[in-house]
């Protein structure tokens, strides 16, 4: 059953530059708050089969269960956006207005769309509205101090980069990375320099990461890093390239100046493990490091 309003959308309400849907709610909680710019004249939107949701050119695809795999198309043209239902199980649905048969149907301006159990919200790209929802968006998987990705995004990514690993077979190992001696720095240098180091280090790590890799900041001086498609082997030596980079570069803050290391646990991921067993062997490691002198990879 396809929900859609009767009117089509006055002079005032129809949409006009460049269009955006604004995810408020769906499965995937991490895309709560994201916009989807329309970059072309369609998007297509279906479930995403075997990756995590996405979008690519013109494609926008969910992990959603009550998404079909061809959900709907929306099209935009001259200044409206059309809206087509593609037969799909669950139908396309404009929130608050009455059902109907019909199978497509124009939005305005602050409509609405519920496909499968996301709703999206109609919007131009430069409303006031839309920058809201994408600052909140940040706000919510960003450590606001570094700019990395925080726990509680590394926390809802994980179990899908281990189902990934899982069915791909490329290997998978957690690196914990703990700053040396970082309560000395704040007790002696105070917090504004504490800060600014811990930025520095985020900043040196996210610069070495690939894109196919999960880096977040964990709280305090702790940060860990996914790496994706590598061996045991490989994980250590790439552990080993961050670990030289921090040492090699004086950090500088003001009139202090001070070095830098880190101290790296890593463990790969093995057949048996969940995510408490995997970071429980990281944070073994991770202290094997500390007791073997700082500033190595155990």
């Amino acid at each position: 059953m396809l929900t859609v309003r009767d009117d089509r959308p006055s002079e005032h309400q129809r949409l006009s530059g460049r269009l955006c849907l604004v995810i408020q709610d769906c499965p995937d909680r991490k895309l709560v708050g994201r916009s989807v710019e329309l970059e072309g004249s369609y998007l297509v939107i279906g479930r995403a089969e075997e990756r995590s949701s996405h979008q690519e050119h013109g494609a926008l695809w969910l992990q959603d269960d009550k998404v079909s795999s061809c959900h709907a198309i929306l099209r935009a043209n001259d200044g409206a956006l059309r809206v087509r239902d593609c037969g799909s199980t669950n139908g396309t649905k404009l929130v608050g207005a009455e059902e109907t048969n019909a199978r497509e149907f124009d939005v305005a301006h602050g409509d609405t769309l519920k496909i499968g159990a996301t709703l999206f919200k109609v919007l131009p790209v430069e409303s006031p509205e839309a920058q809201t929802y994408s600052a909140l968006g940040d706000q919510v998987y960003y450590d606001a101090l570094t700019g990395a990705r925080n726990r509680r995004y590394f926390y809802e990514e994980l179990p899908r980069r281990i189902a990934q690993q899982t069915q791909t077979d490329g290997g998978l190992s957690l690196c914990v990375f703990d700053i040396d001696h970082f309560k000395s720095v704040n007790d002696t240098h105070g917090h504004d320099v504490g800060d600014a180091m811990l930025k520095a280090v985020a900043n040196r790590l996210k610069a070495r990461t690939r894109g196919a890799d999960l880096f977040a900041r964990f709280g305090g001086e702790e940060f860990a890093l996914v790496l994706n498609g590598v061996s045991q082997e490989q994980a250590y030596a790439i552990a080993e390239q961050f670990r030289a980079r921090i040492d090699a570069e004086v950090f500088a803050c003001g009139a202090v100046e001070l070095p830098i290391s880190v101290s790296i646990g890593v463990a790969h991921l093995q057949e048996q493990d969940t995510i408490e067993t995997l970071f429980r062997r990281a944070d073994q490691q991770l202290l094997a490091a500390k007791e073997a002198g700082r500033n190595c990879v155990r």
